[in-house]
């Protein structure tokens, strides 16, 4: 019986570090909140060849780019600007609007990478600022074979880990109020979660299919994100097409 115990607690031991992984993303998974907690969403389009969704001024106008080609083949062999234009739709009327001109799709305020502070183990790939600046988001990679992808913000010299677990997470945006951090849950499939700095909360985006949720983009007073939602069929310069979904935060 003595000699039953050392292997049985050796046995404990293994088991314990084969299962640890497997627990560590549940946690983070089990820490976010249903999104229709506090958001209705709704499917703006239906054909799956929307891509770089955005609010005109007004936040009544979604702005966004439309793959012409009804499927990739049609879209062999032509040029680029020909196969994309510009269109916008009315959230109210669901009016399709054509576009005269492009519009520009704003890129992230990217941070100064240096003056962030450097994390055992990870690099950090790269960092957006807040509207006012007052808060960094950064994603780093961890180092080895692994290279998951973590989620951290530096607000006043104070350093607050979001995402941890064994799932990369990959950042997106900060909404113009600096309230909300918008980010990935993995890729193909990914799901979009939503960081409320203000209550502490998190949410996930949930749906019952296995899809790419991704390319956020949030209107000028916070109260509505759109982003697109895609099952893949068109993936042009590794762009990747899908519909436009609304996101309306309820009132809190």
């Amino acid at each position: 019986m003595k000699r039953v115990i050392p292997i049985l607690l050796i046995l404990f031991f293994f088991c314990a570090k084969d299962e640890a992984p497997t627990e560590r993303p549940n946690r983070f998974l089990n820490s976010l909140k249903h999104a229709s907690e506090i958001s209705t969403v709704e499917r703006l389009t239906q054909d799956g060849r929307c891509i770089s969704p955005m609010f005109a001024p007004g936040d009544t106008i979604i702005y966004f780019r439309r793959l012409l080609a009804p499927d990739n083949e049609a879209a062999s062999g032509k040029e680029i600007e020909d196969l994309i234009k510009p269109f916008g739709i009315n959230i109210n009327t669901m009016e399709l609007l054509t576009v005269s001109a492009d519009y520009e799709y704003p890129p992230p305020s990217y941070a100064d990478t240096s003056k962030l502070p450097e994390i055992g183990g990870e690099s950090v790939t790269m960092g957006i600022n807040s509207p006012d600046s007052g808060v960094i988001a950064f994603e780093t990679d961890e180092n080895g074979p692994s290279q998951k992808r973590k989620i951290y913000i530096y607000d006043n010299d104070r350093l607050s880990q979001l995402t941890y677990g064994d799932i990369s997470c990959y950042l997106e945006k900060i909404s113009n109020s600096g309230r909300y951090i918008s980010a990935l849950l993995d890729w193909n499939p990914s799901w979009i979660i939503i960081f409320d700095l203000e209550s502490g909360e998190n949410y996930i985006i949930e749906r019952e299919n296995e899809l790419i949720d991704y390319m956020t983009s949030f209107s000028s007073d916070d109260r509505m994100m759109v982003f697109i939602r895609s099952e893949g069929r068109y993936i042009i310069d590794g762009s990747v097409f899908g519909d436009i979904w609304l996101f309306r935060f309820k009132q809190q």
